[in-house]
């Protein structure tokens, strides 16, 4: 973090600690009955007397020795002086316009032209301009991550690597433990003093081999992708779009790896690294071995992720008693309260989709040897559909959008349960020395793996470039949808009339809910022609253009601490007119200030209108990009 955002988070932090001590002057001031002046005299010249008494803060100069001071009067000075710091560094930095930087932003005149320049490379060196990333928003940019020498971001993605296939390996010393809780039986087996546990009754034994085991692996787990997405941080990524895609592969990994091989074969990552490292061979025969005994586990840990977390997706109590505590505990200023109120949860992708595509590897590669798991497995990934649903129209929002990219690698990801059934199926085969089949399936895994290869070759430039002769200067100039269009091309392609009349009506017909329709006629009910009419806006409403101003297009791509105003000093209006005074002395003291949005209730509580928050003196729309 550079010396200038060291500085203005200063600077906020100052002026929050101002606005609690103004809040406390305010509440000492109001709680009196006779030393101030009432609704009636606010308005008058007459100062009100706890301006200058015993109700205003004060701390000692010296810790607990030395004057009294006024703390509000102190603070003043101090953010005034944070903020001629500010303005010094601003000046420094702005004076040097040949100081190198390591990033550079452009802007092209229409999406042909940005993605023709994406595509080539201009430049002798090949670390030069590299990486490039297309339709990055300002607040995706990781600022302190832009000016990294080519070399020093290197060597960081490979340290960030090593920490992730660490924290994958040590990781399995508990997630082992736990695999080993599940599978009781097989260690009573083998140790002698632990068969005082096949005594236990039957409801404690099933407790202890079928809810606690899921129960302590869904803990366990839920810390490592915010580890990911911190050493994705660290790694050098300039966005966080990217940082969120680098978190994601991985905690994919370490989901497969941890909770679902380790579990399965209850040993080390360290242990099975190295036996599967001496001998490839044996992964068939591994596989094979292990992945059956743990079917009982799986079955109940698809219910109880299903009941269990999506459940508590819905009731959502540990959110709501961390908004009721910060909320009516914790935050004391009206700034506090807004920004407690006003900000919703999120989701990052980076932390859903691992888990659940690693859902559906265990069910796909249990499909062949246990097929009993695949109903547990439709029954809880359903249940999560019900709640996730739910959250995501009404209760979350997305704060770091990856425009489709993660879903689309998750599906990348499923193919790993393919790979893994095949691998198990060829060692089921060899234990049972069926040599036939053991053939046929070695063939089917090679196959799978080339064609696998074949068509990532071919689409995954489609994820990251758009073909730049799909959009001609025509097709700019005029609509993307247009009406005359839903009927063009040749009779055998073009769709059923009466369908494009209904999809153009605004209702999507109940056929084209049906899977088995997109199934079975792709060519009309998944086709752009019959999809277009339904996606028209008769209304205009797409025609909606951001409008920006001067500063916005000035400031976009600037570093925010380059940028940011003092924030405005929010007080709440009390009943003696105590909050103007104060006010007034920090706008002399060059703080702007307002009393505005917020008063102190009858009991010294903060209200302000929640319905509306225009009315909110610091809240400021988001800019749309």
């Amino acid at each position: 973090m550079s010396n200038l955002e060291k500085l203005v988070q200063k600077r906020d932090k100052k002026i929050d600690d101002l606005e609690g001590l103004e809040l406390q002057l305010l509440k000492n001031a109001n709680r009196s009955k006779d030393d101030a002046p009432d609704d009636n005299d606010a308005g008058s010249n007459q100062q009100p007397k706890p301006v200058n008494g015993a109700h205003r803060p004060k701390h000692k100069s010296k810790y607990l020795v030395g004057e009294e001071i006024d703390s509000i009067c102190r603070l003043r000075e101090d953010i005034s002086t944070v903020i001629s710091d500010v303005d010094q560094v601003r000046e420094a930095d702005s004076s040097t316009p040949g100081r190198r930087t390591g990033a550079i932003f452009v802007e092209f005149k229409d999406q042909v032209s940005a993605h023709q320049a994406f595509q080539q490379v201009r430049h002798p060196s090949p670390l030069t301009l590299q990486p490039k990333y297309i339709g990055i928003q300002p607040k995706e940019v990781i600022w302190q991550n832009l000016n990294l020498d080519p070399s020093l971001r290197i060597t960081y993605s490979y340290i960030a690597i090593a920490l992730a296939v660490a924290t994958i390996i040590f990781w399995s010393i508990p997630v082992g433990i736990i695999g080993t809780i599940s599978n009781i039986n097989y260690l009573t087996d083998k140790f002698h003093f632990l068969r005082f546990i096949n005594n236990l009754p039957d409801p404690i034994l099933g407790l202890l081999t079928g809810l606690v085991p899921p129960l302590l692996l869904s803990s366990v787990v839920s810390y490592v992708p915010y580890l990911f997405q911190w050493v994705a941080t660290l790694s050098g990524q300039p966005t966080s779009k990217s940082a969120v895609e680098w978190a994601q592969m991985w905690y994919f990994v370490f989901q497969v790896v941890q909770v679902f091989l380790i579990t399965t074969f209850s040993s080390g990552a360290a242990a099975l690294a190295t036996k599967v490292a001496n001998q490839p061979t044996t992964v068939p025969t591994l596989l094979a071995k292990n992945l059956p005994k743990a079917s009982n586990f799986y079955l109940t840990y698809f219910i109880i992720q299903g009941l269990g977390t999506a459940s508590k997706n819905i009731l959502n109590y540990s959110d709501l008693f961390s908004f009721l505590f910060f909320y009516y505990v914790m935050n004391k200023t009206p700034r506090q309260k807004f920004n407690t109120y006003a900000q919703m949860k999120g989701i990052s992708w980076f932390n859903v989709y691992p888990k659940f595509t690693n859902l559906a590897v265990i069910a796909v590669a249990y499909s062949c040897i246990a097929p009993l798991v695949l109903g547990f497995a439709a029954i809880g990934l359903f249940l999560f559909y019900l709640s996730y649903r739910y959250n995501l129209l009404y209760v979350i929002q997305v704060k770091t959008e990856t425009r489709g990219e993660s879903y689309t690698r998750s599906l990348q990801h499923l193919m790993t349960g393919v790979y893994l059934a095949e691998l198990c199926l060829i060692g089921l085969f060899g234990i049972k020395k069926a040599a036939g089949p053991s053939t046929l399936i070695t063939v089917l895994l090679v196959v799978t793996a080339l064609y696998h290869m074949t068509v990532n070759q071919y689409l995954s430039p489609l994820e990251k470039y758009m073909p730049v002769d799909v959009l001609s200067n025509e097709d700019e100039e005029r609509p993307l949808l247009r009406d005359n269009e839903a009927g063009t091309g040749s009779h055998t392609d073009q769709p059923d009339r009466s369908l494009v009349h209904r999809l153009g009506s605004g209702k999507v017909p109940a056929v084209l809910l049906d899977p088995l329709a997109n199934l079975l006629e792709p060519r009309i009910f998944a086709s752009q022609e019959a999809l277009r009419p339904w996606l028209q806006d008769p209304e205009g409403e797409s025609e909606e253009r951001n409008s920006y101003t001067d500063e916005q297009l000035k400031n976009a791509y600037l570093l925010p601490a380059m940028t940011s105003k003092p924030p405005k000093v929010w007080l709440p209006k009390d009943r003696k007119g105590l909050s103007k005074h104060e006010v007034d002395e920090n706008e002399k003291a060059g703080l702007p200030s307002t009393d505005e949005g917020a008063e102190l209730g009858p009991s010294n509580e903060i209200l302000w209108n929640h319905d509306d928050f225009t009315t909110v003196p610091i809240f400021k729309q988001a800019t749309r990009y």
